[in-house]
């Protein structure tokens, strides 16, 4: 029952990246007050409908609206939703190692196994993927005739 709400938005806002939507615009566009159920279920779907159909890429301002991501933020926003995820991935396989293998029944223990080889190689390719990111140190810059 939200599409006709999500209509109204993907006709009513011009998503300009860099531009912010003040959450005020959003409910006289849709006549929904923000800190309803129903108005995170209509701008959750708006903002999944138009990064799907424009490539439009909206986030969340707590207490102010939402902002259209320039492509620098997209990236940034991208790296640590990434970072986010290795560090969770870590924390499950912190939790794995700490299992008591020797009192699971047989099942559970070919169940922890199989999640272990998983999760030790995803970490090593998460690993990789995070120098990667990171890319190069900075260097260090003297002003001339400083060498």
């Amino acid at each position: 029952p939200s599409e006709p709400d999500v209509q109204k938005l993907l006709a009513g806002v011009i998503a300009q990246p860099g531009s912010t939507i003040p959450h005020e615009a959003i409910e006289e566009i849709i006549g929904v007050l923000r800190g309803s159920n129903r108005y995170g279920t209509i701008t959750d779907a708006w903002r999944r409908r138009i990064l799907a159909e424009q490539n439009v890429d909206i986030c969340a301002i707590p207490g102010v609206g939402f902002r259209v991501l320039t492509e620098p933020e997209r990236l940034d926003v991208s790296v640590r939703n990434f970072h986010t995820a290795a560090r969770g991935m870590h924390r499950s396989f912190k939790r794995l190692v700490a299992v008591r293998v020797h009192e699971l029944p047989e099942p559970l223990r070919q169940r922890h196994d199989h999640a272990r080889r998983l999760i030790l190689t995803s970490l090593e390719t998460v690993g990789g993927t995070m120098k990667a990111l990171a890319g190069p140190a900075p260097t260090a810059v003297l002003p001339r005739g400083h060498a």
